[in-house]
């Protein structure tokens, strides 16, 4: 796995991690030690481009859950519940860009998808922080 760090200027300051190769069992703690960093450095708006990876297994959705932690820390936990619930809740914080049909499949199966933000566009993935 190779992870590029961009900054791009949205509404917000967005920080993308253009992620190449798979997220597995072998690479995904490299993965939560970059979203680690670049939250202490001053990140708060994170999109993972995904569209060069080819799989993720359930360790790289283990990173993603982390990354959601770090950058979630203070959601109330009752809304987050609630706003799930109804269907209503996306992580303000991060989100997804490109996962091909695979990664897809698994954020459908898992229940990820009811919280992370997937997108095909990247204009739109950086203007929805």
């Amino acid at each position: 796995m190779k992870i590029e760090t961009i900054r791009e200027q949205g509404q917000r300051p967005v920080t993308i991690f253009r992620i190449t190769g798979s997220i597995s069992a072998e690479n995904y703690e490299e993965l939560e030690a970059h979203g680690q960093a670049a939250v202490q450095a001053g990140t708060q708006d994170l999109l993972l481009d995904l569209s060069a990876v080819d799989f993720v297994s359930s360790s790289g959705l283990r990173a993603f859950h982390h990354l959601y932690m770090l950058l979630h820390a203070d959601a109330e936990a009752e809304e987050v519940r609630r706003d799930m619930r109804t269907g209503s809740y996306e992580a303000p914080h991060l989100k997804l860009l490109n996962p091909n049909p695979h990664t897809i499949n698994m954020l459908r199966m898992t229940g990820f998808d009811m919280v992370l933000g997937v997108y095909s566009d990247r204009g739109n993935a950086i203007n929805a922080f």
